[in-house]
């Protein structure tokens, strides 16, 4: 399958959310000499990220498939870890969503990936089909929620740790 377009969110496009929502906490880990900037999702507590927004590329058709690809790592290697993703896409001079005070996010589509066969802090991937995108077109401001759906079927101990999120349209 071939791809119209790719944006990368790395960690540091994202914000703790704010308000009703609780933010997850931004952590450096450390390797070799080399420190990685991750967000810490909590096992039992719903917490949330949201991106920094981005003008969606002319390369956008609509035709293809919306998807995105979660790079994470885990605390522990059993359970399964469950992302979920919400788009706001806002079109200018027609949407009225006054972005000073209000959000607009499209409901959150659940992706899932058992940790089994895994070490504790390997990179990870989930991939994500969005059926629920907020109408996004080629030229709207887009930003993206994510979550860990741990109300839903993550049941994986410890915490989850967000890399890099991968947007694209798949045809």
């Amino acid at each position: 399958m071939a791809r119209n377009f790719t944006l990368s969110f790395p960690a540091r496009n994202f914000l703790p959310a704010r308000g009703a929502l609780a933010g997850a906490a931004i952590v450096s880990k450390t390797g070799v000499g080399s420190y990685r900037t991750l967000y810490a999702f909590d096992d039992s507590t719903a917490e949330f990220v949201i991106s920094d927004p981005v003008v969606f590329p002319d390369e956008y058709t609509g035709s293809g498939t919306l998807k995105a690809t979660v790079l994470f790592s885990a605390a522990g290697s059993t359970g399964t870890a469950a992302w979920g993703i919400s788009v706001e896409a806002i079109t200018p001079n027609t949407d009225t969503l006054n972005i000073t005070s209000a959000d607009s996010f499209d409901t959150a589509v659940i992706g899932t990936k058992a940790l089994s066969g895994s070490t504790a802090g390997d990179l990870l991937s989930s991939a994500i089909t969005l059926t629920d995108k907020d109408s996004v077109a080629s030229g709207d401001g887009v930003r993206l929620a994510i979550k860990r759906d741990t109300v839903g079927s993550d049941d994986a101990s410890g915490d989850l740790f967000f890399y890099v999120v991968e947007l694209f349209e798949e045809t």
